[in-house]
């Protein structure tokens, strides 16, 4: 699938980009997942559009949450970044079982 913003960079290699040329640790870098599901699921349910919008963002954002997801396999290194989400105010889940399809 293409995981291109708006401005035509791959959104994630962002975050790779950014970490190495801040010197961060590039292997502690979360790298979020989506799964054909998932995109479904946002299709169905939050107007995705085939080019990655979507057809209402200014509703969709209003219904935001501070909340991240995080699969039990996420190891012990997650811990640390865990803690700083909820001294945030960010709600941590960890998920477990949680597929992959």
């Amino acid at each position: 699938k293409n995981n291109m913003g708006p401005d035509e960079s791959p959104r994630l290699s962002h975050n790779y980009w950014l970490a190495r040329h801040a010197k961060l640790r590039t292997d502690t870098i979360l790298f979020p997942y989506v799964t054909p599901s998932i995109v479904k699921h946002a299709v169905q349910n939050a107007g995705l559009l085939p080019d990655g919008s979507f057809k209402d963002l200014p509703d969709l954002a209003s219904q935001k949450e501070q909340i991240v997801l995080v699969d039990n396999d996420a190891g012990s290194s997650f811990g640390k970044v865990s803690q700083q989400l909820k001294n945030a105010n960010i709600k941590v889940i960890v998920v477990n079982g949680y597929s992959r399809d």
